[in-house]
């Protein structure tokens, strides 16, 4: 979705179709034997940076970005500096209840400029699945010149849903053969 705040454009780009609402766009995936995140974000963002976005945000259809989180990003974000969120653990039912705790998982929200998401070229999309493509734009970013900072505040919320997404099927976690590509032992 894009939000307008203090003059800029937040553009947040996830991971599944959301409901209809005015002002959200909403991009269909390509079909896809084998889920790949990196490929639908990249949709995403480049839909985003096309449309004019000034930043661009992605994130996980599991999470919650809070009022703080996109105050953030709007004020803070700038081309050179982009940012990776730290996910705040929080049951369905507990949203509001202050009974959240940080998530040993690392990140799954990138914020950067349009710029610098097109000068790290975006999420390597020969990765499938899920599984270290969140570390991988951080060292792409980094590589690019982009410093990326892992903050734990402001908040972002991963909402505990228990079963995983087809982890069985269509969307494996696939972190060892990503890492492969990563490193560039495959292709």
């Amino acid at each position: 979705f894009c939000q307008h705040h203090a003059g800029r454009t937040v553009w947040m780009v996830t991971d599944a179709p959301l409901a209809s609402s005015d002002g959200l766009t909403c991009i269909p995936a390509p079909e896809m034997t084998v889920f790949s995140i990196t490929r639908c974000a990249n949709l995403g963002i480049r839909a985003a940076i096309a449309a004019g976005a000034d930043i661009v945000c992605k994130t996980d259809i599991d999470c919650i970005i809070t009022q703080d989180a996109a105050d953030f990003m709007a004020r803070e974000i700038r081309q050179g500096r982009g940012a990776v969120f730290r996910y705040w653990g929080i049951a369905a039912d507990a949203i509001g209840s202050g009974r959240e705790t940080l998530l040993p998982r690392i990140q799954g929200t990138c914020a950067m400029t349009a710029a610098d998401w097109q000068r790290c070229d975006g999420y390597d999309e020969r990765m499938d699945g899920y599984g270290f493509d969140d570390a991988d734009i951080i060292r792409r970013a980094e590589r690019a010149g982009i410093a990326m900072p892992v903050l734990r505040r402001p908040k972002i919320f991963h909402i505990d849903h228990g079963e995983k997404h087809n982890r069985a099927t269509c969307n494996p976690v696939r972190n060892t053969e990503n890492v492969a590509i990563a490193l560039g032992r495959t292709a």
